[in-house]
């Protein structure tokens, strides 16, 4: 089965929104965080931001091409005005909420989907100028045939 990046996008929007009851930004993936303006408490926003295709396969118009496409979910969180223990909080509500969202996507609807998904990073930072929100990124590796017809 062939999936393209896009169908990856908004299966794992979906399922995070499901999951935590969080509002998808209005803003894409590329602008989230980069002013205040896209930032809402339990806000995120779902990227795709390349694919790169496994060298070594045969590439097949019937079963498409083995590829290896990066997902990106960026979230914010609010702050309270506690110092640390606020931002403790606001980490522990936000990263780890979803990433126990997506650790519970059931594995079957990802292999149903011929998709495998692979968490590689996190990072989290509070914007210059709005010390108001944590914001932060989970970057996953999703491996799957993308359609080539």
């Amino acid at each position: 089965m062939t999936v393209s990046a896009r169908e990856i996008r908004v299966f794992v929007a979906r399922e995070i929104k499901a999951r935590t009851g969080w509002m998808e930004s209005r803003a894409s993936y590329d602008l989230f965080g980069r002013d205040t303006r896209p930032l809402r408490n339990e806000a995120f926003a779902v990227g795709v931001p390349d694919s790169a295709a496994e060298p070594l396969d045969r590439q097949r118009a019937s079963t498409g091409m083995h590829t290896h496409t990066a997902v990106g979910v960026k979230w914010s969180m609010a702050l309270g005005l506690g110092g640390p223990d606020d931002y403790d909080a606001a980490l522990l509500r936000g990263e780890e909420r979803l990433l126990a969202a997506l650790e519970a996507i059931p594995a079957g609807s990802m292999r149903n989907l011929g998709v495998s998904l692979l968490v590689l990073s996190m990072t989290r930072s509070v914007p210059a100028g709005d010390e108001s929100y944590l914001t932060g990124e989970i970057r996953m590796m999703a491996s799957h045939m993308y359609p080539l017809a």
